[in-house]
């Protein structure tokens, strides 16, 4: 299938995606809204692709932006539910502990849920999706016209100077982040890493669609090191959640504030485990990232590896 076809199809997947989540939104279900928050997240890449007018760009980004942000406490709040569910089951892990946790996360999950309603009613999310397939459309229009028309060849080549510069400017990202993150336990750094890692997939991710082998390689290994990192970001919101029922432990309760000191220290050796992990993988996610973020012409001279 030529490339601009497969840009094309890759477009059209993508907004699928996402309209099919936005008109059926169901937030009380969270896998359509991790389904949802992703499609917002793999459209905002794609957004360049459109060729939209800036103004009109910049909308709809700041628009798309905004439903990524109101649903990540939402859906935050899910993960940390499906964690303590998932732990409960271990015995190396204090089941008090894990209990009290979990009913301050359901009262804020239940919330959170109401929150979200309000600030994302399916209106709105009907609507954003509306606009949406009209840019489609409106592109679809401008690359179906005859190919003599030299306007319509360079939007179709345009495509791919995109995905270019987007898969170079996240990879130069990622390498900083990963740089910055050093090889001492600092989460915040590790947290930075995590997110420039995954905006790189998504990237590199449309650049394997347009068949590029270098992208194709490294999807494999940036979605390791980004489940690994996004485990040990998820265990260190669950600490910090324990820490916050121990000081908030009315009456003063000496065993309760054992156990739960208990499951930090479990969720802290963990963590240690979880950067173990990256550290292993930090070179090569370096080599990747500097790789990705080469000029496309040096890239495309070098040997696979």
């Amino acid at each position: 299938m030529p490339r601009n076809q497969q840009q094309d199809n890759l477009l059209r997947d993508s907004l699928a995606a996402f309209s099919r989540a936005a008109r059926q939104v169901q937030w009380d279900e969270p896998a359509a809204l991790h389904q949802t928050r992703v499609a917002s997240r793999r459209f905002r890449e794609l957004l360049p692709l459109l060729q939209l007018e800036p103004s009109a760009a910049r909308k709809l980004k700041r628009q798309l932006r905004s439903v990524t942000r109101a649903l990540g406490a939402t859906r935050e709040l899910d993960v940390l539910h499906a964690i303590i569910a998932e732990l409960q089951s271990d015995g190396r892990y204090s089941a008090e502990a894990l209990r009290r946790v979990a009913l301050s996360v359901e009262r804020e999950r239940a919330e959170s849920r109401r929150e979200l309603r309000a600030t994302l009613p399916a209106s709105k999310m009907k609507r954003l999706a509306s606009r949406m397939e009209d840019a489609l459309e409106d592109l679809s229009r401008k690359t179906s016209a005859p190919p003599r028309d030299s306007r319509v060849l360079e939007s179709k080549h345009a495509h791919q100077w995109v995905l270019e510069a987007r898969v170079v400017h996240r990879a130069t990202r990622a390498a900083s982040a990963i740089a910055a993150a050093g090889v001492v336990y600092v989460p915040e750094r590790l947290h930075d890493a995590r997110i420039a890692l995954k905006r790189l997939r998504y990237a590199a991710e449309l650049l394997a669609n347009a068949d590029h082998r270098i992208a194709t390689r490294s999807l494999a290994s940036l979605k390791s090191a980004q489940d690994a990192l996004g485990r040990l970001h998820d265990l260190e919101v669950l600490i910090e959640r324990t820490r916050r029922e121990q000081v908030t432990l009315t009456p003063p309760d000496l065993t309760a504030w054992r156990e739960l000191s208990a499951l930090v220290h479990a969720l802290e050796n963990d963590c240690r485990r979880l950067h173990g992990m990256f550290l292993q993988q930090r070179s090569s996610l370096l080599a990747i990232a500097r790789e990705l973020g080469a000029a496309p012409e040096k890239r495309a001279s070098r040997k696979p590896a």
